[in-house]
């Protein structure tokens, strides 16, 4: 097989045709040999039946009236037959009658004895049986024992004749295979020289001479055009390296100013991490020393009421930069989401005016709402997002502000010519303003406009960030104008949605911003709950301000022991009137708590206690069966309202019920 690939194609060509013309001449010759030999031996068959026939019924007669003479005489009439060397004919018992020659012996005459009816023997031999009948009844059976010289004969010279056509065509096929491998191998050896030359003397100036239109021709066009391109490419690459030093010198340039972004965003991000860890260690140190002192030392009540408004603003704060930063990983990994609801601009700004006027007259600032022009009464949009980021860039207005006022604008501004239409809001401050540089560095996640204000003025410097990105998220952007000196302004403008139906509002009044805050009403509460909480503390906490609220409280300590409790509770007919679940526990979570209280038809109320407050959870807690949520850290108010809530629906259902029982008892009665 070595010798077959190292030899060449002029070689291989000559193996292959030689190879193929063998192959076909040999099935074609074997087949039409075959066939023959089939033939000759059915026309031999054919031919001893025929004979054997007409004697069979030439021999009734004598057969019947057992002359055995006139049968001997019959079977003389092989003699003309060379090919028949032994016959008999038995009679009915199957014993010898008569046989062809006379002197054929009884034990040689029984190898002739009756069989079937055409048999080939291993030696060489045809048997043929016929019978011998009268009316249809079998009266003896005549056997021809016949030799197949003739046939072996006519084999022969097929051979002979299978042999000369083969070799007569081996040779023709040589011939005509010498001359087409001139034709095929002579352009494909010019292009091997073609190809040496090349290589040997690196002259890409030669080319190959074929102008055909078959495959050799387009082997070597497509040859010359690959020398060509390789001249070319030789060109390019000369004029490459000339130009290879430059471009060095470029890429080092920018590797090195790459190097310098690495090494600025890890410094970046380790003022980050030392920000975070003052922002989050200064809140703590408040609450754990306060706490200290409050377990420590005996002190007024309204030492110990300061104490713990203290506690709570620190917490807050904590809270709030924690938020921060769930906020900014989320934006960072694209999971960020936000909803497009029916919102009031006006509450909004409302709500956010409320809110930060009592920071501003701390500070003796005024905080001032202007509305240029009608507004929408409602888009769509996400509140939640829309009042961060107002609250956010209101709040740093006061924060850098020292002294005069801070200014909120609202304006509707209708889009043209695809734009959309857009709310937009300006806060104006009279603060210390910025440099172009402090400017440039305002919305970087891990950076501030500048050091010396993050120690002055505190905070995580997230905030700007954050609400750029949500402004974009809401279809709109963030952007500031500041010079130093003279105060900064920040423009929000986000997507108000389709506002066909909508009202435009132009009697605003800051009257509305400023109303106070309502008092929260005092929740009492008059129901059983089930809470389901792993954590000892937050179970002390919450079955302390529901039992305060008036509710009575049975606790479990993961979902397992909640679940069996609430349908326990049920099949006892003495059901809970809300379930307050974690979400997070040991043994079995909340959520397939839930599921499985659902599915074996528990249909009270299934309220979902969890930290985790972003829409997907909702989402999730919503899937698995609850009814409401309420997220941690737990704010009072809104849980024991939402208790309430559902405890109340429980309480006008469970009347309800026992309403239509005693009717239907009655009608029953009646």
């Amino acid at each position: 097989m070595r010798l077959i690939e190292n030899a060449s194609i002029r070689v291989k060509l000559h193996l292959l045709s030689f190879t193929v013309t063998t192959v076909a001449l040999l099935l074609a010759s074997g087949a039409f040999t075959l066939h023959d030999l089939q033939q000759l031996r059915a026309s031999k068959v054919e031919q001893l039946r025929t004979l054997g026939s007409a004697l069979a019924r030439n021999s009734t007669a004598a057969v019947e009236f057992l002359d055995k003479e006139t049968a001997e005489q019959l079977l003389s009439s092989f003699m003309s037959k060379s090919s028949v060397e032994t016959a008999c004919i038995f009679d009915a018992n199957g014993d010898v009658f008569a046989t062809y020659p006379k002197t054929l012996k009884q034990d040689s005459a029984g190898t002739l004895a009756p069989r079937d009816q055409v048999v080939f023997t291993g030696d060489g031999f045809l048997h043929v049986t016929v019978p011998i009948q009268r009316d249809k009844e079998l009266i003896g059976t005549l056997s021809i024992h016949s030799n197949l010289d003739s046939i072996h004969q006519q084999a022969r010279s097929y051979l002979w004749i299978v042999a000369a056509v083969m070799f007569s065509s081996l040779l023709l096929s040589n011939l005509l295979s010498e001359r087409l491998q001139r034709v095929f191998a002579a352009p494909l050896l010019n292009l091997v020289n073609v190809m040496k030359s090349v290589s040997e003397k690196r002259d890409f100036t030669l080319r190959v001479d074929r102008d055909s239109k078959d495959e050799f021709g387009e082997l070597c066009r497509g040859f010359n055009q690959m020398i060509a391109q390789i001249e070319e490419a030789r060109a390019e690459l000369q004029q490459a390296n000339s130009e290879l030093e430059e471009r060095v010198h470029a890429r080092t340039s920018e590797l090195v100013m790459a190097r310098d972004a690495a090494e600025a965003a890890s410094r970046a991000k380790s003022d980050f991490l030392a920000k975070m860890s003052h922002e989050i260690r200064t809140p703590m140190t408040a609450i754990l020393g306060y706490a200290d002192v409050l377990r420590s030392e005996e002190m007024s009540h309204l030492d110990r009421e300061q104490h713990l408004i203290t506690i709570r603003r620190n917490g807050e704060h904590l809270l709030a930069v924690i938020n921060d930063i769930l906020d900014i990983s989320k934006i960072e990994a694209g999971q960020m989401t936000t909803e497009a609801i029916e919102t009031s601009p006006g509450e909004i700004i409302a709500d956010v005016a409320s809110l930060m006027r009592v920071r501003a007259q701390k500070k003796k600032l005024d905080l001032n709402v202007e509305y240029e022009g009608p507004i929408p009464a409602s888009i769509k949009t996400d509140p939640t997002r829309l009042r961060q980021i107002l609250v956010n860039i209101v709040g740093n207005a006061v924060k850098f502000t020292e002294k005069g006022q801070v200014k909120l604008t609202a304006q509707f501004r209708r889009g043209e010519e695809g734009v959309p239409d857009q709310m937009h809001f300006a806060v104006k401050d009279s603060g210390i303003g910025m440099t172009p540089e402090q400017h440039g560095r305002l919305f970087k996640a891990f950076s501030q406009g500048d050091d010396s204000m993050a120690r002055r003025f505190g905070g995580t410097g997230l905030g700007l960030a954050i609400s750029r990105n949500l402004a974009q998220l809401l279809g709109g952007e963030l952007w500031c104008e500041s010079e130093p000196g003279t105060g900064s302004t920040f423009h929000v403008a986000v997507e108000t949605g389709s506002l066909e139906g909508i009202e435009m509002i132009t009697d605003q009044s800051e009257a509305i911003a400023a109303q106070p805050v309502q008092i929260a009403r005092k929740v009492e509460l008059n129901c059983r709950v089930l809470l389901v909480e792993d954590g000892a503390d937050n179970q002390r906490l919450v079955s302390f301000l529901l039992k305060k609220a008036g509710a009575s409280v049975e606790i479990a300590e993961n979902g397992l022991i909640g679940m069996n409790k609430a349908l326990d509770a049920q099949a006892a007919n003495e059901p809970f009137d809300v379930v307050l679940t974690d979400m997070q526990m040991p043994v079995m979570d909340g959520y397939t708590a839930a599921r499985k209280l659902r599915e074996q038809g528990y249909t009270r109320p299934i309220i979902a206690l969890t930290a985790h407050a972003m829409t997907d959870d909702v989402i999730k807690c919503v899937e698995a069966g609850c009814d409401d949520y309420t997220s941690k850290p737990v704010n009072r108010q809104k849980l024991l309202e939402l208790v309430d809530r559902y405890a109340q629906k429980i309480a006008q259902a469970d009347a309800a019920g026992k309403s239509l029982t005693a009717s239907t008892e009655s009608a029953s009665s009646v």
